[in-house]
């Protein structure tokens, strides 16, 4: 899993255009096993109930995310993903 219990986390990925970038906080683990995607099928895994509502596939609002859509945000030294594709900055002379 991506997200623990009262991480912030930022959502990458969103059957609703409008809801990525949304920041949420992890509130609690549903019992849902899953979520309805737009084509009708369902994906399973975790699924965590936040405090951000976002728009839903059918027009209503929902809190429910699944943990493969959100990525925390957390200070920790060395938990930086983009480090992973990036790389570590080369240090460069600069010249006067």
């Amino acid at each position: 899993m991506h997200c623990k219990l009262n991480d912030l986390a930022i959502v990458i990925r969103s059957a609703t255009a409008g809801a990525t970038g949304l920041v949420v906080l992890c509130i609690r683990l549903s019992s849902a096993s899953g979520l309805r995607n737009p084509d009708g099928s369902f994906e399973y895994g975790p699924v965590w109930e936040t405090d951000n509502y976002g728009l839903a596939i059918c027009g209503n609002t929902h809190n429910l995310w699944m943990d493969a859509d959100l990525r925390p945000l957390r200070d920790v030294p060395g938990d930086d993903e983009t480090l992973l594709w990036a790389g570590l900055p080369q240090g460069q002379e600069v010249m006067t």
